[in-house]
């Protein structure tokens, strides 16, 4: 199978988990014991009921509700029940994931470009966020794989270049032993080029006193000079990643 369209299939079987106990729950506090005939088989078109049963056990008949029924009936009780318990923006993720039934249902043999993949599983986990914790994770891991090959955090530590740091290799006490930054005191203070103490320092900067490394280098790590002031904040130039955003990495 491709893995997107496996992916997708995966997200949905874990949405219909979430959507046809919680549809039902809601449907029986509104309608008793009447919620599948009024709730459920009377208001579908005669197509859409075609293989479900008039009635029956409770548990028999959430097992007939698949992903597409679950969208179906929430769309259709939007206004008279479920308004009241989601948001707006739950009734869009509803009516997108309908759409997005349909495609996967009839894909062939194409594989699922991976931006609508990754489009599909993000608008499930949002759906399901505040009903169910344990398929919200599961449906965001899925996610992340389309995105980023892996299931875990989108973020990595990346190890710098620890060639001019003395002692054991990349260590924080290691980085500390071969060189710092400090802020000087007055910002027009200068030093020796060559000396391990140099300073650099620019017009409108603090100056920085830098111990030098081996070669007259600072160490991997350590800057030689303050970074440019007055910069924006990079979360306000880029958008960051909903993982990010919300502190999941």
């Amino acid at each position: 199978m491709n893995p997107n369209h496996r992916r997708v299939t995966e997200g949905l079987q874990a949405l219909t988990g979430v959507l046809a106990p919680y549809v039902a729950r809601e449907l029986r506090a509104k309608h008793a014991d009447e919620w599948w005939p009024r709730g459920v088989f009377d208001v579908l078109y005669e197509s859409q009921r075609r293989d479900l049963p008039a009635a029956g056990e409770d548990d028999a008949l959430i097992a007939r509700l698949d992903a597409a029924r679950c969208l179906l009936l929430m769309d259709l009780h939007w206004n008279d029940l479920f308004r009241r318990k989601l948001s707006r923006e739950h009734r869009t993720w509803v009516k997108e994931l309908s759409a997005t039934r349909n495609k996967w249902a009839h894909a062939g043999l194409v594989d699922m470009a991976d931006e609508d993949a990754w489009r599909a599983l993000d608008t499930m986990t949002r759906l399901v966020e505040q009903i169910d914790a344990e398929a919200t994770e599961r449906l965001r891991a899925l996610a992340r794989t389309v995105r980023y090959g892996t299931e875990g955090p989108s973020t990595s530590v990346v190890s710098g270049d620890s060639g001019g740091a003395e002692g054991s290799g990349g260590s924080a006490d290691s980085a500390d032993s071969a060189g710092a930054t400090d802020l000087a005191g007055p910002a027009g203070a200068t030093g020796s080029a060559g000396s391990p103490d140099a300073v650099s320092a620019s017009p409108g900067r603090p100056a920085v006193s830098v111990r030098q490394g081996r070669g007259g280098t600072p160490p991997a790590g350590v800057l030689a000079a303050v970074p440019r002031q007055g910069l924006r904040p990079w979360r306000e130039v880029a958008i960051p990643h909903p993982d990010v955003a919300a502190g999941r990495y």
